[in-house]
């Protein structure tokens, strides 16, 4: 039982009418359910599936490829045929799916960690399957991995693969919709809504909640114990990814606390603009982790580009779990008093401006104007002699010639007159890059509270996260 992916299981059980195999790659984040969604895409066909070993070598990925090969077909055993080398293995294996009177999926899982996370398997892979696995044409390899660096920039984009691909699919945490069937209809749409801005929609991170709990008997279980899942989680997650570079885990940190440009987290690292520190980056935005985003009317070619912490999880942990780690590893940290402070209500505001951006579809279609061409994201500017800088963290850009400018408030209260002053001070500056526009102010709330008349006569339409997002 999966919830949601129809699009994936479509695509992956689509019929092969080519006449040779079939290859698909499919990477994506840890955690976010690549192995599972496989696994029911092709529950009634005959999978074979070979997993690669996080950190071990090419001979000791190659035993174990032949060991579950052996488990596939026991009589191997017998006939001695362990290979020596990876050029062995593989020809042993179009050997054998020769053999086969019938259709095979055949599924690297861990891709990156069978590959040994170098560029010459891959190399070995594509001749292997330009002479030999291409025709077999009743057969489909998947290759699937969790480091999206590695499976983007050695895979999917290597000379090796040009033009060999069939499939591609970058696996997504889930839609909030399809989210919520996991509780059942046991957790109320605010609770699934603070579940989401804290964790994100990662489908292992929503079985790990404890049903019978709330979010904040979860988190301080599970988040904030020695022992707990998401206190662990950190260090099996980014360790996998990027090892025991710290470089790393200090861009994450410092997106944490508030936005950067490249060359403010260059000085924070102690290192230069350009070149490596563009990979790392790079590396840290194909994992999910991190995004980059310039003024919308501008595009990424602008020089006014900022990057963000885009992962639910490790701005989580950053803001509230790694400061606190010698207090929970002793027993001393108390969460109930951390998550009632302003520090972590300010934290809300953030992650619920990130929820109603992933978001912005159903947003779209709330407000029925889905149906006209549109772009959306961010919009900001700096102050300047002409005007006063601003940001909009959600704004429309629609093809009718309207911008629908989103105020997005995570608060249990409001105060009329700032709230107006504000807003109408962002739409001053943005009508400059904008004059033939036409605005539609929209305010979008994250709890059902009382709003002041000043409010409600302002804005064009007051949305409701739970009414919106589902």
């Amino acid at each position: 039982m999966i919830y949601g992916r129809k699009d994936e299981v479509r695509l992956l059980r689509e019929k092969n009418w080519r006449k040779q195999a079939a290859l698909v790659v499919i990477y994506g984040r840890r955690r976010v359910g690549k192995t599972s969604l496989i696994e029911f895409a092709y529950q009634n066909e005959t999978v074979w599936k070979f997993e690669g070993l996080e950190g071990d070598s090419s001979q000791v990925q190659l035993k174990h490829f032949y060991q579950k090969l052996c488990f596939y077909l026991p009589e191997l055993r017998s006939k001695g045929l362990s290979p020596s080398n990876w050029s062995d293995g593989l020809v042993l294996l179009a050997e054998e799916l020769k053999k086969q009177n019938k259709p095979v999926i055949v599924f690297f899982d861990e891709f990156q960690w069978l590959a040994s996370q170098r560029s010459p398997f891959v190399s070995l892979f594509k001749s292997y399957w330009d002479n030999y696995f291409l025709k077999l044409r009743y057969c489909r390899f998947i290759l699937c991995g969790s480091i999206s660096s590695f499976m983007v920039k050695k895979v999917i984009r290597s000379k090796a693969f040009y033009g060999r691909i069939d499939t591609e699919i970058n696996l997504l945490p889930l839609p909030l919709p399809d989210a919520a069937l996991f509780f059942e209809k046991k957790r109320e749409r605010s609770e699934v809504i603070e579940i989401a801005m804290t964790l994100g929609c990662i489908p292992q991170y929503l079985k790990e909640l404890n049903p019978d709990f709330s979010l904040k008997q979860n988190l301080k279980e599970y988040a904030f114990s020695q022992s707990g899942f998401f206190f662990q989680e950190f260090h099996r997650l980014f360790i996998s990814h990027f090892g025991k570079n710290l470089i790393y885990e200090k861009i994450i940190e410092k997106l944490s606390q508030k936005t950067q440009s490249a060359e403010q987290l260059a000085t924070y690292c102690l290192t230069q603009t350009g070149g490596r520190f563009s990979d790392l980056l790079s590396d840290l935005e194909l994992a999910g982790f991190i995004e980059k985003y310039s003024p919308l009317d501008s595009g990424l070619h602008s020089k006014l580009i900022l990057y963000r912490i885009y992962d639910e999880y490790l701005h989580f942990y950053f803001r509230f779990i790694k400061p606190n780690t010698q207090q929970i590893i002793h027993g001393h940290f108390e969460p109930s008093l951390l998550l009632n402070n302003v520090t972590y209500r300010q934290w809300q505001g953030i992650a619920f401006e990130r929820l109603c951006r992933k978001n912005s579809k159903l947003i779209a279609e709330y407000l029925r104007f889905s149906g006209i061409e549109y772009r959306c994201g961010s919009w900001f500017s700096h102050e300047n002699k002409n005007s006063s800088g601003a940001q909009i963290d959600l704004l429309f850009e629609r093809k009718d010639r309207i911008l629908t400018v989103c105020e997005m408030k995570h608060t249990e209260s409001l105060s009329g007159e700032k709230l107006v002053q504000d807003f109408e001070k962002k739409i001053k500056t943005l009508k400059q890059n904008y004059p033939r526009f036409g605005v539609q102010k929209i305010l979008i709330l994250a709890e059902k509270i009382e709003i002041p008349d000043k409010v409600k006569k302002y804005f064009d339409s007051i949305l409701f996260a739970e009414d919106v997002l589902f």
